[in-house]
């Protein structure tokens, strides 16, 4: 069987008790109207009065659960908001609606905050990506020794809705003989940027769609 938290228990006895004794106090303040709906008023107050005390920071829920002066100071305060259960509900509306507006308005203006910053640092990144590019592209030209026919011979296999290609179709698209297309692929080949299969077809290697793609993005 589970045991029972006493100290939570003498708290809810305390603020029940308190609710319960405001509410009549309500009552009799009220020319002895409408008693339900005074205590229901009284004991709704007292249990909204943890929150009231969390608002403040205020530890009183914590040791009221051991030490008896606190106990009764609870009580009493209990007793007194249940007693203006009235005042003290619409207090704690307009306060709660109070935190939630000026929470909004924090997370508007870090929202915002972001977005400027956002804006400022998104030109310099795409600014250094185009540069870098650039770079990486020279770099493979000069490495690759990748004449602008052979980068065109590369993205025109890329690009092409076949996998393979004949020499007669591609010297066609480039606008060469055969015969220099046939040494573009030769050559490309041996760099490892196409292949060849048994009948006389062309097509592109992983190493050749990745130059090709490269050139594509920010190549000449």
């Amino acid at each position: 069987m589970a045991e029972v938290d006493i100290p939570i228990i003498k708290i809810v006895a305390i603020l029940f008790s308190g609710g319960l004794y405001g509410g009549f106090i309500r009552y009799f303040r009220n020319d002895r109207n409408k008693l339900l709906e005074s205590i229901v008023y009284g004991l709704g107050s007292a249990l909204m009065l943890p929150v009231f005390l969390s608002i403040l920071s205020s530890d009183l829920m914590k040791t009221a659960k051991s030490n008896y002066e606190d106990m009764f100071v609870l009580l009493g305060l209990a007793t007194l908001v249940s007693t203006f259960s009235d005042k003290f509900i619409d207090s704690m509306f307009k306060k709660i609606n109070e935190m939630i507006r000026t929470t909004n308005e924090r997370v508007d203006v870090a929202e915002q905050v972001a977005i400027d910053t956002k804006n400022k640092i998104d030109p310099i990144i795409i600014k250094s990506s185009e540069t870098q590019k650039n770079e990486i592209n020279e770099k493979v030209r000069e490495d690759l020794d990748l004449s602008d026919d052979r980068v065109s011979l590369l993205k025109k296999i890329k690009n092409s809705k076949y996998t393979y290609r004949s020499v007669s179709g591609l010297s066609s698209e480039l606008g060469l003989s055969e015969e220099e297309t046939s040494v573009l692929l030769e050559e490309l080949l041996s760099k490892g940027f196409v292949g060849k299969t048994g009948g006389n077809k062309w097509f592109l290697t992983s190493q050749g769609a990745f130059v090709a793609e490269l050139e594509g993005e920010g190549g000449r």
